[in-house]
Parts: structure tokens; sequence; C-alpha cells
């Protein structure tokens, strides 16, 4: 491994830092040059995203078997609206007549389902539906 040095020619020296249990990194290197508070936010970083993959690793299997089976699993990419906004929404919604649930209301209008349940007892109270 070829010397590193910093501005002022002082060779820097080379640390390990080792990753907790589990990790499949075996080490990485850490120069006396960095700040520890640097150091140290990219480790909680770096433990944060294993974190991350692992919880998607476990999901994985029961994606596949879904699949394998023919389950459609469905995906809803919520919009954010302001509170004003998907009232306004929401109430035109009803101005069909129908009744409509609250998981169709969320899935038609791509909005959180809490924030549905919220502004729906609000527009209840309110006397605006029914």
């Amino acid at each position: 491994m070829p010397a590193l040095m910093n501005q002022t020619g002082t060779r820097l020296r080379p640390y390990p830092l080792l990753y907790g249990p589990g990790s499949n990194m075996n080490f990485a290197t850490v120069f006396e040059s960095v700040p520890t508070e640097d150091v140290t936010a990219l480790t909680q970083e770096v433990e944060e995203l294993y974190e991350k993959v692992r919880n998607l690793e476990s999901t994985l299997p029961s994606l596949m078997e879904a699949s394998q089976r023919g389950v459609a699993e469905r995906v809803i990419v919520l919009r954010t609206l302001t509170k004003e906004r998907a009232k306004q929404e929401i109430l035109q919604l009803f101005q069909d007549g129908n009744v409509h649930d609250y998981g169709d209301i969320s899935e038609r209008l791509s909005l959180d389902l809490q924030l549905v349940v919220e502004i729906c007892n609000e527009l209840e109270r309110e006397g605006r539906i029914g």
C-alpha cells in the first residue's frame, strides 16, 4: 500500500476500523486526519444502510413466494397534498352519491389512509358527508 500524505507532507498512519457483528465487511481503513465526528457519522450511515438491506432481504422471500403463487402485490404511490386540497378532492369524490370506504378513497385519490380517515371524520362532524 503506498504511503499517504496530508497537505503538509506528514505521513498518515492507517487505523483499522472493525464493523459490528454480522457485517460482511472485514475492515476499513481510517486515517488520523479524518475528524472523529465524520468517522462516527459515516459509521452510523453504514449501519443504517446495512439495516435497510437486511430489511429488504427479509422481505424478498415473501415477495418471491407471492409472485410464484400469482398473487399481485400492489404499490400505491401516495401524493403529498395540503389537508385542504385533500379535503376538496374527497368531497368531489362523494359528489357521485355513492358510499365510499376509507380504503377506496385512499386508493382512488392516492392519499395516506390515516389522512383520509381524519378528513372523513371532520367532514362527517361538519355534516358534509354522511
